[in-house]
């Protein structure tokens, strides 16, 4: 018993010494602990589904690495000797060109999220320490759920842009933030606003904020500098690929913009809209009620609270009247966050019981993503990885698909691949119906013998093309259009030797990958 003594003296010595570490931890170290916690976690769950592979929850980052394998060869577009544009991005596949060409290309995109989260949440953090909150409530706690309600684990392991995007909205939310306590817009807030555009075009909805706070300050040589600056990289594209025969915008932009989703876009318009809403029902309804609360906000404060309120307000509308929601919330979160950040500032001070439920709200909802990434992954892994494996390993050949993605990274630079959709061909992007005889022309004129295809996209099969196969996944559909896609041989393909080629890659899928033959 007297040993036991001195170990317990030693302990109840250290407590206060734990206690003042504990009170120390701010914030923002609190909430990039918590964002590094949940990346380490989601990316076990992730590897546990993939079969150890480092698989993204959406095949669009593919085309990102796949247009930057082939700007690593000076070549701008997915088939050498077409110049097309399937980033919805400027830059992003110019940040992929780093590690091109090796096996450390596939990892470029989370390393590079990863990073942007964590500065992310460091700022989240340095927002939530200057709330004013109520006794009892912790201002840790309010950081570690904005980091869940901004969705940047989810985010993340898209392998997308918009962990970039998602930075640079709150880089400048919190910079309008500090600004309306009355310091001044640092040149870096003014950076991130201008480059905005050139990671995704939905940054112009903050770039018109933060004009609009400059034009209300009458700071016009500013205005003309963030607006000039904003334009160049999206007009020096622009630029290029009319001079090449393209649009305006990339291929990808244009798709969204002629309907996003080929299901929901062939409804009634009455229909359309009713259906679009639903699809995205509670993101939809959180930025709505940011938007009440910022519009509350305009009418109840003046000065510089009053300015920032109303150039959120007026970012958070342009999103809701031309930007698109959904699909793992990658779309609207940017706007979420900018609009609903810079609304809970003003909600400390005016209603600080309100701030945690308000980001309880807002972590529920976008909960749901993190939570569907690993099942994401899966299906990325069962379905588009498997295509890739095919195309790659078995057939070798020009081949057509409607869903393009990993099917083109990896890829031997010289078989051609038709994108059905648009994305990698100005020819399938200009072709609004796509019907049975331009499926059959398209194909013939570019040799592509073999089709992989979601059947729901495009339903008007040619009567010349054969099916040979339909591979099909399991688990929850999380990321994929469709749990099948169906193999057709067209008109100028080899049946005999595509099916065989089915056959010796069958044995080869994973356990998730059940593929069915077509009997002859």
């Amino acid at each position: 018993m007297p040993q036991a003594m001195p170990r317990l003296d030693a302990a109840a010595a250290s407590w206060p010494r734990l206690l003042d570490r504990a009170a120390a931890v701010t914030p923002q170290t609190a909430a990039v602990a918590f964002y590094f916690a949940l990346m380490t976690g989601t990316l076990v769950a992730v590897l546990g589904t993939t079969a150890g592979r480092l698989i993204y929850s959406l095949d669009d980052a593919y085309i990102h690495l796949a247009l930057a394998e082939r700007l690593a060869q000076g070549h701008y577009g997915i088939n050498l000797g077409e110049i097309t544009s399937p980033s919805s991005s400027v830059i992003w596949p110019f940040l992929m060109l780093l590690g091109a060409g090796t096996a450390a290309h596939q990892f470029v995109p989370l390393v590079l999220n990863t990073a942007f989260g964590a500065g992310t949440a460091w700022l989240l953090g340095r927002a939530t320490n200057a709330l004013t909150l109520p006794a009892g409530l912790s201002s840790i706690a309010v950081a570690c759920l904005l980091v869940l309600g901004t969705n940047l684990v989810g985010l993340a392991f898209t392998g997308l842009e918009h962990s970039l995007q998602v930075l640079l909205a709150v880089t400048v939310a919190v910079a309008l933030i500090e600004h309306q306590r009355g310091t001044m817009i640092p040149t870096w807030a003014l950076l991130a606003a201008a480059l905005g555009p050139a990671v995704r075009y939905e940054m112009f909805a903050i770039v018109a904020a933060v004009v609009l706070v400059l034009l209300l300050e009458r700071k016009w040589r500013t205005v003309l500098l963030v607006g000039a600056a904003s334009i160049a990289l999206p007009a020096l594209l622009a630029g290029f690929l009319v001079m090449n025969g393209n649009t305006l915008l990339p291929n990808s932009v244009m798709a969204k913009l002629h309907g996003g989703d080929p299901e929901i876009a062939q409804l009634p318009w009455l229909q359309f809209i009713l259906t679009s809403y639903l699809t995205s029902f509670m993101p939809k309804n959180l930025m709505l009620g940011i938007l009440l609360g910022l519009a509350y906000l305009v009418r109840s404060c003046s000065g510089a609270s009053r300015t920032i309120s109303l150039a959120a307000l007026l970012a958070g509308l342009l999103h809701m009247t031309v930007g698109q929601f959904g699909w793992f919330n990658r779309y609207e979160i940017y706007a979420v966050a900018f609009c609903g950040l810079i609304a809970i500032s003003r909600l400390a001070e005016l209603a600080p019981r309100y701030v945690f439920p308000a980001a309880l709200c807002s972590a529920s909802i976008y909960l749901s993503a993190l939570v569907a990434t690993p099942y994401g992954a899966r299906n990325i892994f069962e379905q588009q990885y498997q295509m890739h494996r095919f195309v790659q390993e078995h057939y070798r050949k020009p081949f057509a698909v409607n869903d393009l993605g990993w099917v083109s990274f990896g890829l031997d630079r010289n078989i051609y691949v038709l994108d059905l959709w648009g994305l990698a061909s100005g020819e399938a992007m200009r072709q609004r119906i796509k019907n049975a005889a331009w499926l059959d022309g398209i194909t013939q004129r570019h040799n592509t013998g073999l089709a992989i295809i979601n059947t729901e996209w495009l339903r008007d099969i040619p009567p010349s093309w054969r099916k040979v196969g339909e591979l099909t996944i399991s688990g929850p559909q999380a990321s994929v259009a469709s749990r099948s896609v169906s193999f057709f041989a067209t008109r100028v393909g080899d049946r005999q030797a595509i099916v065989a080629g089915l056959t010796a890659f069958k044995p080869t899928l994973p356990a998730g990958s059940e593929l069915t033959l077509a009997l002859p």
